[in-house]
């Protein structure tokens, strides 16, 4: 489920995985290559300081998810 509506449906991708993480330091970009239901290859390129505050987010979006987990024993 999104986060926010989307109204352009054609622009939205749900990635099943995630296959790789790669840092380019020649073009100061960190790359996430998902694939989807269908297999089908799709890469996020970020520049690095939005890498990192995407990694801040997903510390966070796991630390919630340790605590509910705690919770729930």
């Amino acid at each position: 489920m999104p986060l926010t509506e989307n109204k352009d449906q054609q622009s939205r991708f749900d990635a099943a995985s995630v296959v790789a993480l790669k840092m380019r330091n020649d073009a100061r970009l960190l790359e996430i290559r998902l694939v989807d239901a269908q297999g089908a290859e799709h890469v996020v390129s970020l520049p690095i300081p939005a890498g990192a505050e995407l990694a801040g987010f997903l510390a966070a979006a796991c630390g919630f998810m340790t605590r509910l987990k705690q919770q729930a024993h």
